[in-house]
């Protein structure tokens, strides 16, 4: 299964490359890049890794504060170059081996604490869709209109039933007891996974931690609009607060198809030229914002993994000198 998914994400990625090589005004990406303003530029960056900061903050935080917090940003920044690059969503896959690695934390708590946090990150969007319905339902149409109340509704049902399985472990824990007690040696180990995971995931949202991931969470959705506006406006497009919020709204729940194309190939094009449809930008100055745009995060992707390395490597010889 994960070989077909990584040809898949394979073809789809040439498959975008050759639409974008024969489709685009290659001398009107040319001109925006050329112009792009270093002052917007800058600020994307700077919003992009104060992201990673929050993001580490919170990583931190449901992890217990135990860790240095400069060492975690490195794992963290490493971590969000592999997320955004790898296809088929393998990018996650690295963040528990990462700190294991690099911060000796068993992969059940990393795990857990992940989880935790794509949990909240999915709770800001359920929560942040209704101002998208109140502000554009002409825009989007009844039929668009019902189908996002309706994700909205099921993330929100989601995250309400996972914190009722949580806070009644006895139920959960009899499930997961005879899952360890199968005969199928994959299920006993499953089940012993299983128990792991969900009891870091315990600590994760007790009720102290939970209010403040979600205030947390919020102050990162805010940064990710800020850079993604800081983006568009230094390729010189004049854009609205409220479109780049209509575009991040419609580019993330389409990140979470489990088949992705290198570096977001295909998914990143779609989001931006459905969502700027919407506000009557035309399919090529779409095209021109959404391949200008890539190519940014693309660099903004490989600055973070450098800055990981960096930050690591400092970490490494300190260590060696003590």
């Amino acid at each position: 299964m994960k070989r077909l998914q990584l040809i898949f994400a394979v073809v789809l990625s040439l498959l975008v490359v050759v639409f974008v090589l024969l489709q685009m005004d290659w001398h009107q990406v040319w001109m925006t890049i050329k112009g792009i303003s270093l002052g917007w530029l800058l600020a994307a960056v700077i919003s992009h890794l104060l992201t990673y900061a929050l993001r580490t903050g919170r990583f931190q935080y449901l992890l217990g504060g135990s860790r240095k917090f400069f060492r975690l940003l490195g794992t963290t920044n490493l971590y969000g170059m592999y997320l955004y690059l790898m296809p088929v969503k393998t990018g996650e896959v690295t963040f528990p081996l990462l700190y294991k690695e690099h911060l000796s934390i068993p992969l059940a708590r990393s795990t857990a604490a992940l989880v935790a946090a794509r949990v909240m990150d999915l709770i800001v969007m359920a929560l942040l869709l209704p101002i998208l319905l109140a502000t554009q339902w002409s825009r989007l149409g009844s039929n668009l209109g019902i189908v996002i109340a309706g994700v909205s509704l099921l993330v929100l049902l989601g995250f309400g039933l996972l914190l009722w399985l949580l806070y009644r472990p006895a139920k959960l824990e009899q499930l997961l007891k005879k899952t360890r007690q199968s005969k199928v040696t994959l299920m006993r180990r499953l089940g012993k996974a299983g128990s792991r995971l969900f009891q870091e995931l315990r600590i994760a949202f007790s009720q102290k931690k939970l209010l403040i991931s979600l205030l947390i969470s919020i102050a990162i959705w805010f940064l990710v609009q800020t850079t993604l506006y800081a983006i568009i406006t230094s390729l010189g497009f004049p854009v609205t607060l409220m479109q780049v919020y209509v575009v991040t709204l419609i580019l993330i729940p389409v990140t979470l198809i489990p088949v992705q194309g290198f570096a977001n190939l295909g998914s990143h094009e779609i989001s931006f030229v459905a969502a700027f449809s919407l506000f009557g930008f035309d399919s090529m100055t779409s095209m021109s914002i959404a391949v200008g745009s890539h190519i940014i995060y693309i660099g903004l992707s490989l600055l973070l993994g450098l800055t990981g390395i960096i930050l690591l490597q400092l970490f490494s010889f300190a260590r060696q000198e003590l």
